[in-house]
């Protein structure tokens, strides 16, 4: 159900950043790494991304870079975004016909050149006017090396009902980002939330009922 948890830059307008849907500040890099080593940030993905508006064929469109997926330690699980490899590009099906560009042929970004391994199928949002790089080739583009806007992230704080997690995060971020604030996608955490709780129900009851279900056909065949 996507990612639940968006970290931006501290100087960021969370308006503007609702409005625009990325922002227009960047932060360090490396943040990423410092979420992913320390102990006391609870997460299952972690994805640095940089966006930013560039010119194509006389038009907008929107380039986003993303890095690799991180895991915490010993928990590797499928990733939420695609990983890019350097030199490739994927493309929104309405910037794809607009180019003219299919699977296998080049795109020019910044007179640079770029594979099309996959256009997105069509979506009528702002995705269909997306295209993917690899991080790297992102921050060369737009002239920020070392640079993203944001981190997207899926928490895994397991709360009561009357828990607030966005407080929980936000403390807990800022002590190891200052930079950086938390934006809460409050219905999608709800939700996760609510998925958690109905699995750990299951696993107390339901798996235990197989069991002995088991147990007791085992003994029928006995």
């Amino acid at each position: 159900i996507g990612f639940n948890m968006r970290i931006i830059p501290r100087e960021a307008d969370p308006e503007r950043f609702l409005i625009q849907g990325y922002s227009t500040e960047t932060m360090p890099e490396e943040i990423i790494q410092r979420l992913a080593q320390h102990k006391t940030v609870a997460y299952n993905h972690l994805v640095a991304t940089l966006q930013g508006e560039i010119n194509l064929d006389g038009k907008p469109a929107l380039l986003t870079g993303l890095s690799p997926t991180m895991f915490p330690s010993g928990k590797k699980k499928p990733p939420m975004s695609p990983t890019i490899k350097e030199g490739t590009a994927h493309l929104g099906h309405r910037l794809a016909e607009r180019l003219g560009l299919k699977k296998g042929e080049t795109l020019l970004l910044a007179e640079l050149p770029f594979e099309v391994v996959r256009v997105a199928p069509q979506t009528g949002s702002l995705e269909d006017l997306r295209v993917w790089v690899q991080l790297g080739d992102a921050q060369k583009i737009l002239g920020k090396a070392g640079q993203i806007n944001e981190i997207q992230a899926i928490d895994c704080l397991c709360l009561a009902p009357d828990e607030n997690p966005g407080e929980l995060l936000r403390a807990e971020v800022s002590k190891v980002a200052p930079e950086a604030q938390v934006a809460l996608l409050s219905k999608i955490a709800t939700a996760r939330a609510r998925q958690r709780r109905m699995m750990d129900s299951l696993a107390q009851t339901a798996v235990p009922a197989i069991i002995v279900a088991a147990a007791v056909w085992v003994a029928v065949f006995a």
